[in-house]
């Protein structure tokens, strides 16, 4: 399962340990587990990201498979040039991905969200 990790609140630290524990497993000869994810300081930098907006249009892709811009614009009812400005900041941050024919699409099965506060408040 290809699973997509969103962290609020960790600390620089651990990505950079995650990232040498990686270049430590490759030097010795060992596949390094794999992570794919992004991570944010405070919630406000996440949803300055993740828009409600940008949340569907990751559904949708997840739903619908590999499509155009022009044509999820057209499916969602949104304006072409606010739907290409959403998935360039998603394409930047490796939340969807674009194919050999150019067509975007969303290759996780799965996106977590991990904000520890809520753990510690439960």
């Amino acid at each position: 399962m290809k699973i997509f990790n969103i962290r609020i609140g960790e600390a620089v630290e651990t990505a950079l340990d995650r990232a040498k524990q990686a270049m430590i497993d490759i030097e010795e000869g060992r596949e390094p587990t794999e992570y794919f994810g992004a991570g944010f300081e405070t919630m406000s930098q996440l949803t300055k990201i993740f828009t409600p907006t940008r949340w569907d249009l990751i559904e949708y892709l997840k739903k619908a498979g590999a499509m155009s811009i022009y044509q999820l614009a057209k499916e969602l009812g949104r304006d072409y040039r606010n739907v290409h400005s959403d998935v360039q900041t998603l394409l930047e941050r490796s939340v969807i991905k674009k194919d050999e024919d150019d067509k975007i699409y969303m290759p996780w099965d799965k996106i977590v969200v991990d904000w520890p506060i809520l753990k510690d408040a439960a």
